[in-house]
């Protein structure tokens, strides 16, 4: 998961500094209130994309705050089944929510 985050660099609207990164989920439109370090979360997001009914899962940058990153990924699941779309047909995308830092 950590290849797809990267620091951009928006000269004229620039982020604040992060040193860590927490991530939550936002499945099926419903934003758990768990966040967990990036690198414990690693297992997880291979299963949401083996889950997942949709071509494309959504990396979301919800807030800097304090020096960390909150990172939402969002998806839409079948609950416990499998979604006949391969692995390897997935895109994930990053963007960030339309917040002033």
């Amino acid at each position: 998961m950590k290849r797809w985050l990267r620091k951009p660099n928006f000269p004229q609207a620039p982020l604040p500094n992060w040193d860590h990164v927490l991530v939550g989920e936002k499945e099926n439109d419903e934003l758990s209130d768990v966040w967990i370090p990036m690198e414990e979360f690693e297992p997880r997001f291979q299963d949401i994309r083996r889950r997942t009914t949709r071509w494309c899962i959504n990396l979301n940058a919800y807030r800097i705050k304090d020096g960390v990153m909150y990172l939402v990924v969002e998806y839409i699941s079948l609950g416990e089944d499998i979604s006949e779309l391969p692995p390897g047909k997935r895109g994930v995308a990053l963007s960030a929510y339309n917040l002033v830092w």
